[in-house]
């Protein structure tokens, strides 16, 4: 079984699909079928070329033929992008070839990608896969994605991961997979039927000492303030700690901008 491939052409007056009889896209593809195109402008030194590529295959590996474009079909892509061209001169038109070929062409993309994910955030590799199959589908059934722009997926695949982390490291309510209210049992976790205990607030402990949280307080307070004093001065801190109002326009946005690198879990165990 051939793997899907690439074939590109750069369109003339003389050399476009409205040109092309059945016999010219046979023998253009190598007796192979279309299952996806992109067309658009390159710039060649000083002139704007167009340029057309085909997703070609074996005709035999197409399990659903209604994806198969016929040459009828190139025909009217190709006059709607000449349309489209009048308003906008960067305009492209695309469709993205089947999801299992298209997989099956990046493999190797796929198993390289998700190791550099796995370094970058140290998560287990099968974790990173799954998070790039999930961003890759998610992509793929978008119309406006072009599955050829692979620096796309691997922006998105990025983000996805940094929303999940970021999402896990917030909540901390008892959903969290790492989490757990105090005021669980044991018999939540061992399946006994009798507990010796109420809740787990027992086996911590009760309420913390005031004077040591005021002191963890105060540890707390000049940790913040001696980072604040790298950005702002005495009077400045004075008036975040306070001011009875609201801040002064300009102050107020350059706290903004310091809580964006600056997050309470910094400060806080």
């Amino acid at each position: 079984m051939c793997k899907m491939r690439i074939v590109s052409f750069t369109l003339t007056q003389n050399d476009n699909p409205f040109k092309w009889a059945e016999s010219d896209l046979s023998r253009l593809t190598d007796n192979q079928v279309v299952v996806g195109y992109i067309l658009r402008t390159i710039k060649i030194e000083t002139e704007i070329a167009s340029l057309l590529n085909l997703y070609v295959v074996d005709h035999d590996d197409v399990t659903d033929t209604n994806k198969i474009i016929t040459l009828q079909g190139l025909k009217n892509v190709f006059s709607q992008w000449l349309e489209c061209l009048v308003e906008d001169p960067n305009t492209f038109l695309f469709r993205n070839p089947p999801l299992d070929k298209w997989l099956e062409t990046k493999e190797n993309w796929i198993k390289k990608i998700t190791h550099k994910l796995s370094l970058a955030y140290s998560k287990a590799y099968d974790e990173c896969l799954s998070s790039l199959y999930t961003t890759i589908l998610h992509c793929y059934n978008k119309e406006n994605v072009y599955m050829g722009n692979l620096h796309y997926l691997i922006v998105s695949v990025n983000n996805r991961i940094k929303i999940e982390h970021r999402y896990l490291r917030n909540r901390l309510q008892g959903e969290h997979p790492n989490a757990i209210h105090l005021d669980a049992v044991p018999s939540d976790f061992n399946g006994s039927l009798e507990d010796s205990i109420s809740s787990l607030h027992e086996i911590i402990g009760g309420a913390e000492d005031p004077s040591v949280q005021r002191e963890k307080t105060l540890e707390v307070f000049s940790a913040i303030k001696a980072d604040l004093l790298e950005d702002f001065s005495e009077r400045e801190i004075d008036q975040i700690i306070n001011s009875p109002g609201y801040l002064p326009n300009t102050l107020y946005r350059k706290l903004l901008k310091w809580r964006k690198s600056h997050k309470r879990e910094d400060y806080v165990e």
